[in-house]
């Protein structure tokens, strides 16, 4: 669940929503040799704009309403989401 700091008046209703496409476009793993010998290893993400339709967190945030989304490890958890929209949208 995600809303902007609004005056409690101004909250909008709670909607389910994905995440949508997210900001990274490319990762990978970058490694080297530090001063002393030791190998170490670092992510190197890039990130760029991405389009979110009207059902995602971010267009949901902004419009003033609250997005409920159901997470799992690979995003949003698309095989519960009828049964959260039947809870958060009665």
């Amino acid at each position: 669940m995600n809303f902007r700091n609004l005056d409690i008046g101004k909250v909008g209703e709670f909607v389910t929503a994905s995440q949508g496409p997210g900001l990274i476009q490319d990762m990978n793993v970058v490694s080297d040799e530090g001063p002393r010998g030791v190998p170490y290893f670092w992510p190197n993400i890039q990130r760029g704009r991405c389009e979110n339709g009207a059902d995602t967190e971010t267009s949901i945030v902004n419009s003033g309403r609250v997005p409920v989304t159901a997470l799992h490890f690979n995003r949003t958890y698309e095989d519960s989401m009828p049964n959260l929209r039947k809870i958060i949208e009665r």
